[in-house]
């Protein structure tokens, strides 16, 4: 049967006979035939979940498309039957999803895709194909659907989220060394580090902590001795759910924090800080140590010295 033949069949063939041979033409990959038979009305899988079907059926990508390029819907996709899509073109791939997202694919099912964007570092991808406009990542990253997934063939997708993820994600989001050069050209300021410095709500003290310059925080505050770091400062969370306390912490470096000169006007604030440590960052730091020079601190002042 030539290919006008087929075609001129088609036009009147039972739906019985369309379906088998949109079986077949899924099954041979015969791309032409599946797009002809879809619109034709052809049907999979005795008319349900037609589309998942057939992707889980032949993990083709091109195939995907198709069906999408036909009308069809995928309410039932999941993200871990997608697994195939990064083998191949990884720009193709992520707007193949984009797609599906567009074609009802579940939103738990897009929170997970983002998680594995997130871990694999695609953050353009991410923000072009999976994030909403103006959507709050922060919400995204601490949903239930976030963490370990089960797909084939990528480690990132069978590990849990950890806090470098996030971190790389907010550094390339805000072009971190940038808006530090920016943020504090002309030098450190007790007003710029509490200063709002991004839409994510970062504050200048967390910038200068994700920059890797905290070293130039603690060079002003040792050369103000009169200027104390404030507990809201310390404290203030960004839409990421960080503080300046959380992130010092990540990096194994909170004992930095406790510094005597940060504290020597408010040596109260210093021990305010230590009472609520998390459990998971006490062994950075030297809680006796802290201790005595707090005291130390509070002894001076009353002595009416200077700080």
């Amino acid at each position: 049967m030539t290919r006008d033949e087929w075609y001129e069949e088609l036009k009147t063939a039972p739906q019985d006979k369309k379906d088998q041979a949109l079986f077949f033409a899924v099954e041979n990959l015969a791309y032409e035939q599946v797009s002809a038979l879809i619109r034709a009305g052809g049907k999979l899988n005795g008319g349900s979940q037609m589309f998942e079907w057939a992707l889980r059926r032949t993990d083709d990508m091109q195939l995907a498309n198709i069906m999408l390029d036909c009308g069809w819907r995928c309410p039932d996709a999941r993200y871990k039957d997608l697994w195939f899509f990064w083998e191949e073109d990884k720009e193709q791939a992520y707007r193949t999803l984009g797609r599906m997202l567009n074609a009802g694919m579940p939103e738990d099912e897009r929170y997970k895709a983002a998680a594995g964007a997130l871990k694999k570092g695609d953050f353009a991808y991410l923000d072009a194909y999976v994030v909403r406009p103006g959507e709050d990542m922060a919400k995204m990253i601490n949903h239930a659907g976030w963490g370990r997934q089960n797909v084939a063939n990528d480690p990132n997708d069978t590990r849990d989220i950890s806090h470098a993820d996030v971190e790389k994600y907010v550094a390339w989001r805000n072009s971190i060394t940038e808006l530090y050069d920016t943020a504090f050209a002309g030098g450190v300021t007790e007003q710029k580090l509490k200063d709002t410095v991004s839409p994510d709500g970062m504050s200048g003290l967390m910038l200068a902590v994700r920059a890797g310059k905290f070293s130039e925080v603690d060079s002003f505050y040792k050369s103000h001795p009169g200027l104390n770091l404030d507990v809201d400062t310390v404290m203030k969370e960004d839409k990421y759910g960080q503080t300046v306390l959380s992130l010092l912490g990540q990096r194994l470096e909170l004992q930095k924090l406790f510094a005597p000169h940060f504290w020597s006007s408010q040596p109260e604030d210093a021990l305010e800080i230590l009472s609520g440590l998390p459990d998971m960052y006490r062994t950075q730091v030297d809680a006796a140590d802290i201790g005595h020079a707090s005291a130390q601190s509070r002894q001076r002042l009353r002595a009416g010295a200077k700080p």
